[in-house]
Order: C-alpha cells, then structure tokens, then sequence
C-alpha cells in the first residue's frame, strides 16, 4: 500500500488540511476525495483512505480534503459556509493539476456528494468521472436528521429536550446550534435547507457512479431514483448500484468495505 503525505493547501479562508497519495509513476488522471459531514466524516477516515490508496496503486492520484472547520484543517466549524467549501474543492483540484493531473474526478461521500454536485460548475474542466457513495438527497431532510440526533441526546440532560421546530426556529433567529458538538451556524443551515441533489445535475460531473449503501443490496431507495432520473433527463450518464453493507459511516460494520473499494476503482480505472 502506497502510503500518503499529509500536507497544508492554502485554502480561501484558512489552511487546508489533506492527505495526498501520489501514483507510482507520472498519471494524468487525479481524484479529490470529499468526507462526509460531523462525526460520519470521522466514522469513514478509515474506508476513505483505503480507497485513495487503492486508487493511487491503480495508477490515478487521490487527494482526501480536509473541508475548512473540519478535521485538521484550520477554522472551527461553526464558522464553516457551503461557499467557502466550494472553493476549498476547487484549491484540492487546481492541487491535483500543478502536479501534473490533466484529468480530475471526484469522489463524494454522503454530504461530500452532494458538494461534489454543487462544486462543478466552478471547476475550469469537466470530470472524467464522478463516484458517490450514498449521497445526500435533500438538505432539509438531512438537516432534520441532524437535529434529530440532538433532540435524542438532549433527553438524558436536565433540560428538556428541543424540538425539531424549535430548533429551526433558532437558525431563523440566526443562531447557531450544536448538534453533536458540531455547532451550526444559521447561514450554514439555511443553506442545506435549500438544497436538493436533483437540481445539482451537471453533465461536468462526467460519467457518474452513484453506489448505495444497502444491507441486503436490494434497489436504491425512492429518493435516489427520483434524483437519477432527474439527472438522465440533463443528459448525465448515470450508473446506479446498491452495495450490500452495513453503513459504516454510523459506527455500524468494522468501517472496511472492500466490494465498495473495488467498485469505485472500477468506475475510475475503466474510463479512457
């Protein structure tokens, strides 16, 4: 296994963490590889530098970004917007081309797909191809997720545990909330109230994988067909699966997945 070279980029609004996996001899092809949000981004370090190993071995750079506010990159979080995270992926890329990766894909999981999605139309170059592992839908439902897990902690404090609405109704007032120990930020909460993968389509996203996390690898569920065949419509090509796993990104399953692996190597390597 090819081991990575943690480093610093310097990103729009602080420094950026990432590891860097170069491949054994000079490639042309590069992938960013975007974690998912809060703890899932710690429950799938493991899984995700697996896979930019893999590639790397495989002849194609791989990148594992460190999002402004997250893991060891500079910032907290509370100060994170999805604006900022835009340009952080666009600093990952332009990265990728300085050491000599004329072709660039993304690798996006959970909320990083959906930042995959919405951090194309800023790239100069099309993907050759995208992979997604269980994407983010829709950003109210994944919000209430969120605020879920809070309402669920709170109810072995002394204070009663807040609802879902009033709990909304704090990012209205601009407040920002902790869930988790993540504090949110009301900007950063209207934002992911609004967003819906489905209107995220681009045909720069190139060729795209999007792999479902499902335990008994039965179809992707209703959400992600609606949003694929949104994006078949704009013209995307579009190859959607179901991997039969535990989501480990929950702490569930021993957070190594090789078909998973193999799959995403698969969608990259095979591309001309």
């Amino acid at each position: 296994m090819i081991s990575p070279e943690p480093l610093f980029l310097p990103g729009s609004a602080g420094t950026l963490f990432a590891l860097y996996v170069p491949a054994p001899s000079r490639s042309d092809r590069g992938v960013v590889l975007l974690p998912p949000f809060a703890e899932e981004m710690n429950l799938s370090r493991r899984m995700l530098r697996l896979q930019a190993s893999a590639l790397a071995e495989c002849g194609i750079a791989a990148l594992v970004l460190d999002l402004f506010g997250t893991g060891d990159s500079a910032g907290d979080f509370g100060d994170s917007l999805w604006e900022i995270w835009i340009n952080d992926i666009c600093v990952a890329v332009n990265f990728l081309r300085q050491r000599g990766c004329g072709r660039i894909g993304l690798l996006g999981m959970r909320l990083g797909a959906m930042l995959a999605a919405a951090a194309v139309p800023q790239l100069d170059e099309p993907c050759f191809t995208t992979v997604l592992w269980q994407p983010v839908v829709l950003g109210r439902t994944y919000l209430n997720e969120l605020l879920r897990i809070r309402a669920l902690t709170r109810m072995s404090d002394i204070n009663p545990a807040s609802t879902i609405a009033e709990m909304r109704l704090l990012f209205e007032k601009g407040e920002t909330v902790e869930i988790a120990g993540y504090a949110v930020n009301s900007t950063l909460a209207a934002a992911l109230n609004t967003l819906d993968l489905a209107q995220l389509g681009s045909v720069k996203l190139g060729p795209v994988t999007w792999l479902e996390i499902k335990r008994d690898a039965s179809e992707i569920s209703a959400a992600a067909e609606r949003c694929v065949a949104d994006w078949r419509t704009r013209g995307i090509i579009l190859n959607a699966k179901s991997v039969d796993c535990a989501p480990f990104w929950t702490g569930q399953g021993n957070g190594v997945v090789p078909n998973l692996v193999a799959m995403t190597i698969v969608a990259f390597a095979s591309k001309p």
